[in-house]
């Protein structure tokens, strides 16, 4: 906030949203790097592209590369980590759909036995390696943290913020109190193709 201040407040809008938008894909990539971070990262690259293939140059050539090689390079560093971030969310997405299935059925078989959704939830976190296993754990750390919300709750909360549409549609059909008599009363399969298809 106080380096968007520091700034027109023609650009504090769309650097605000910049910000939000990079936040957000961090969050659904599963890094724990800051923005900060990023951003140092994507300058560094931008002086050092450019520098690692005409210095060479340069000292072969006895002259420097033109102005507008030299910003090609630039831009393309910069750019590079936006490729990473955006393929890692890709990948994490991609995870989160692969593993829901089976995360699913472990849970309407904790519930079917008698089990709590929080323990449904702890049991299937356990079991489930990976992006999934850490959203369901990130949900009970939630419940747990902040009064006032439940694990349906902060399950939905934390699926919508993952960016995976079929792990959000599921929690979203788990949300609401009376669903977790409706996940025990219908097939697992029909769960699954309701809430991941």
């Amino acid at each position: 906030r106080a380096a968007v201040s520091l700034v027109p407040s023609s650009l504090a809008g769309p650097l605000a949203r910049a910000a939000a938008s990079y936040g957000n894909a961090l969050r659904q990539a599963g890094e724990e790097k800051t923005l900060s971070q990023l951003l140092t990262e994507k300058a560094l690259l931008a002086a050092a592209l450019p520098l690692v293939p005409l210095l060479p140059y340069s000292a072969a050539a006895g002259r420097f590369p033109p102005l507008s090689l030299v910003l090609l390079l630039a831009l393309i560093g910069f750019a590079l980590p936006d490729l990473a971030l955006r393929r890692r969310v890709r990948q994490r997405r991609e995870s989160l759909s692969l593993d829901l299935p089976d995360a699913i059925a472990l849970l309407a078989l904790a519930l079917a036995a008698g089990h709590s959704l929080r323990q449904a939830l702890t049991l299937a976190a356990r079991d489930c390696p990976g992006p999934l296993g850490q959203e369901l754990e990130g949900a009970l750390t939630l419940a747990r943290r902040e009064r006032g919300v439940d694990e349906r709750q902060a399950l939905a909360r934390v699926a919508r913020e993952s960016g995976a549409p079929q792990f959000a549609r599921f929690a979203e059909l788990l949300a609401p109190k009376e669903r977790g008599r409706y996940l025990l009363a219908i097939p697992v399969w029909l769960i699954i193709f309701d809430g991941v298809a």
